[in-house]
Formats: structure tokens, sequence, C-alpha cells
């Protein structure tokens, strides 16, 4: 996938592809504004569909996958956060979220998630 801004176009590396729908990370270098956005296959190129890149806009993933159910919050060995297994008082859980901007340490480009160990703290 191409994402054309600000005269510079990068390829964006893909998440995921399927049928009707492909996943990609727009990298860090694409300034905030408006960006053309090109499917390239081997059958050829898609028309250019414009999107709008923010240089944050933090949400919470959540359980549902859809931003309306609960948290997707879990514990120290990965288990999930629920009803039956709750978060103690003074315990650190970890919480995933997207949408966070630029963030320290710098996560290398074409890296789309992390891999274990975990990145650790993330500070913005």
């Amino acid at each position: 996938m191409e994402i054309t801004a600000g005269g510079q176009t990068v390829q964006a590396p893909l998440v995921g592809v399927s049928p009707g729908q492909v996943n990609a990370q727009v990298p860090f270098s694409v300034p905030a504004g408006t960006a053309q956005v090109v499917v390239v296959t081997a059958a050829g190129r898609s028309n250019p569909a414009s999107i709008t890149i923010q240089t944050v806009a933090p949400s919470l993933l959540t359980t549902t996958q859809d931003g309306k159910g609960r948290a997707l919050v879990a514990h120290g060995d990965y288990s999930l956060v629920t009803d039956g297994a709750p978060a103690k008082e003074g315990e650190v859980v970890m919480l995933f979220l997207a949408g966070l901007g630029a963030v320290a340490p710098t996560i290398r480009r074409a890296v789309p998630r992390a891999t274990a160990p975990i990145l650790g703290l993330l500070t913005w």
C-alpha cells in the first residue's frame, strides 16, 4: 500500500489482507493532513482514496473489537481482566491502545506490532 502526503510517497507495512479489506500501519513519517492511499497488487493499482492523517487519535481497544465494549485490559500474565478475574488493588495491568502518535523509544518503521518481550513503558 502506498500513502502519498506532502509530496512524499511511502510504503505502508501491511498488517492484514483479506478480500475487500487491507490493514496497514501508517509510518510516523507521514505528515498530518490529507493523504492519498493506493493499493498496489499484481493486477494493478487501485484508484486513489483520500484519508485524513492525525498526529494523535488515542483510543482504547475493546474486547468486542468495535470500540464500544469493555476496554481490553490484561493482568501481568496476559490473561484478561474480567468479572471473574478482576484486577486487585495495587496490581499493574496492561491497557491496549491505538493512535497514540509518536512515542519514545521510537518504534522502528515496518514493525506493525510489538513482539515478545513487550516494548516496555512508552511515553508520549
